[in-house]
């Protein structure tokens, strides 16, 4: 704790905030931040705060959890989150891609066993929870008003309490930037995002009457604009979602629940799988888009997950690329903090390196559907 109040730009000092102090401060509490925390808090001394903007109440996208994150879980010593998030089991994946016919690829037959469908709410929750049992502050409800690095090295972060109005001044010798697509902290850092596209992704929740008979099976559908994924969710759920651009979804106003459902029809396997559900939340409008942050780390602070790169929903690398990179910030922090300071450098080529591969993988996907080549948004691909 800093016996004095620095100064910091945008903190009213007339009132006395709440003080704390750590050694890393990771802003965003999704599953790359938490795992972060997770990772500092199993493999060091250091002294970990987490802050999030929301409580976790309210419905995440980015569903599905390949057989492939276990080995990442049980490195953070986190496989208890995937019992408590209740999940359903994912059996595969069946794509009506370059043809009209679904094709089912079983995750049995990929030898890594089954996958998941998450509540990402309830995972998200989970994970946050870990990391606070273990020891680390976990500021949920909260946001960064400021944040600045003095001439010391040490970080300010002014952050504002919503659930009870109060400020909390932070004080913390290394940041992570866990905020998702925002990186606010990177770009607070003259960071820039270079985006590779304009993907937008509406979606839609589903209330199923039943049990659904292709239960566990994710539907990939392409179609002339853009193409479909639904898969099943806990509590008899199932998650609907439009992948196009951003001008597509303007045009055809794809937000709106007339357009979508008059579009839907255009997705023979996708339309009739929901047939058996009901549409009971409003559309929501996410971003999708590829691209990369420049540079990923700098002077005190790295960026993980989102904040650091972003790949097409496609490429199906969302929440076990996410933890990965949170294990791989946690090290980079910790090394900076207690060794050399080596692994920052590697983090950037690493993060280079996985995404030139992911762009050759995204082409490779694309070019596989081929009916509709004249169609702005596979033109655009091909």
């Amino acid at each position: 704790m800093l016996d004095e109040l620095p100064y910091v730009s945008g903190l009213d000092t007339t009132e006395e905030p709440e003080r704390l102090s750590a050694d890393v401060a990771i802003v965003g509490g999704g599953p790359s931040g938490s795992a972060a925390a997770l990772t500092l808090l199993k493999y060091s001394d250091l002294r970990v705060a987490v802050i999030e903007r929301s409580s976790y109440a309210s419905f995440r996208i980015g569903e599905c959890l390949s057989p492939s994150v276990a080995d990442s879980l049980r490195y953070i010593s986190a496989e208890e989150t995937l019992a408590e998030s209740q999940p359903c089991p994912a059996h595969g994946v069946a794509a009506a891609w370059g043809t009209s016919d679904l094709r089912l690829q079983d995750f049995l037959f990929t030898g890594r066993g089954l996958g998941w469908h998450l509540d990402r709410r309830r995972f998200d929750e989970a994970l946050a929870n870990l990391a606070g049992r273990r020891g680390g502050i976990i500021l949920t409800q909260s946001k960064i008003e400021a944040a600045e690095r003095a001439s010391d090295g040490i970080w300010h972060l002014v952050i504002r309490k919503a659930a009870h109005r109060r400020r909390i001044l932070l004080n913390a010798r290394y940041v992570i930037d866990a905020t998702g697509r925002r990186a606010s902290i990177a770009r607070g850092q003259a960071a820039k995002f270079e985006s590779r596209d304009s993907l937008v992704a509406i979606s839609g929740l589903y209330k199923m009457h039943g049990p659904a008979p292709d239960a566990g099976i994710t539907f990939v559908e392409a179609v002339p604009s853009g193409w479909w994924y639904t898969a099943p969710l806990p509590d008899n759920q199932t998650i609907a979602v439009f992948m196009t651009d951003a001008d597509i979804a303007r045009l055809h106003r794809y937000r709106e629940p007339a357009s979508w459902k008059r579009h839907l029809t255009q997705a023979v396997h996708t339309c009739d799988r929901l047939q058996r559900g009901q549409l009971r939340t409003p559309l929501r409008l996410h971003a999708a888009y590829s691209g990369l942050t420049s540079p990923p780390a700098g002077a005190g602070w790295i960026a993980s997950g989102d904040a650091a790169v972003t790949f097409d929903p496609l490429a199906s690398m969302g929440i076990g690329y996410a933890v990965l990179s949170g294990i791989e910030a946690g090290r980079v922090a910790h090394n900076i903090l207690t060794g050399s300071g080596k692994l920052a450098s590697a983090y950037a080529q690493s993060i280079a390196s996985h995404f030139a591969r992911y762009l050759e993988l995204r082409a490779s996907y694309y070019r596989m559907e081929q009916r509709w080549p004249d169609q702005p948004f596979w033109n655009r691909r091909h």
